[in-house]
């Protein structure tokens, strides 16, 4: 059982992201310029650049992980397992009223594995993916926008509603986007049942993020020259004073291998 009172490990998966089909994660809103897109993409304000939000993503991952394990998790938006074992958790809190520590060890033996490692209404989240920023080459950024057009569906008739036409904005395939995802305190079983699978999923390309996954938009894919690395107690030392670059990284292969 690893909470965050103690540091025990920390890997970090570095690589870059590119999408295979188009990818729309909308800004929300509509403009009612009519020289503008009706649905743009989310951008940085101060930049006006596009990006993949870090929490689309780990949202994305979550869902994933939920399908392949569809009997290990809560409907934490619905039904959380913190709120199923409410009763439970009131009890422990009453028990361990003067001793945080083991209080918090009670909780976290409560809730289920999905919750332990993404986190919940009780717990932090032990993995944290920073912003995908668009990766800049030669002082060039890697991108391309485009604009596709889009019509209302009338739900009675399952055919086009009149005159509801739109546009939406699109990062065209290609783009290319910097990937920092790091695990924290994760347990040998949730590196084998979390962290593989989702690296593994990422690499294969069939993840789809953002909206009009269904029209094949979203897709997008790790590409192979990733690196991951494992901070431990024995070089922690090293990598707060000089980050990454005293830290070997790892073949994905072996590094699998450890865990079999």
């Amino acid at each position: 059982m690893l909470l965050f009172d103690k540091f025990e490990n920390r890997y970090i998966v570095r690589g870059i992201i590119t999408n295979l089909n188009p990818v729309h994660i909308g800004a929300g809103g509509s403009s009612f310029n009519p020289l503008e897109v009706d649905n743009r993409i989310v951008r940085y304000t101060s930049t006006n650049e596009p990006y993949i939000p870090g929490s689309s993503l780990k949202g994305v991952l979550r869902s994933f992980i939920e399908q392949v394990y569809p009997k290990e998790h809560c409907w934490v938006t619905i039904n959380p397992c913190s709120k199923k074992k409410e009763k439970e958790i009131e009890k422990k809190r009453e028990t361990y009223s003067k001793n945080p520590e083991e209080y918090a060890k009670e909780v976290y033996s409560l809730i289920c594995d999905i919750c332990k490692v993404f986190g919940s209404q009780e717990t932090a989240s032990k993995i944290y993916i920073s912003d995908l920023k668009v990766r800049e080459e030669n002082g060039k950024k890697l991108y391309k926008l485009g604009v596709r057009d889009g019509v209302g569906i009338d739900r009675d008739t399952g055919t086009a509603a009149y005159r509801i036409k739109y546009d939406f904005e699109v990062i065209e395939p290609g783009a290319q986007f910097d990937l920092y995802m790091v695990f924290e305190n994760l347990e040998n079983e949730y590196v084998k049942s979390f962290l593989i699978p989702i690296v593994e999923v990422l690499k294969s390309g069939e993840l789809k993020i953002g909206g009009k996954t269904s029209r094949g938009l979203g897709r997008i894919k790790l590409l192979e020259d990733f690196k991951i690395y494992k901070i431990t107690k024995d070089n922690i030392k090293d990598y707060l004073e000089e980050g990454l670059n005293e830290i070997e990284p790892l073949p994905w292969a072996d590094f699998k291998k450890q865990f079999e």
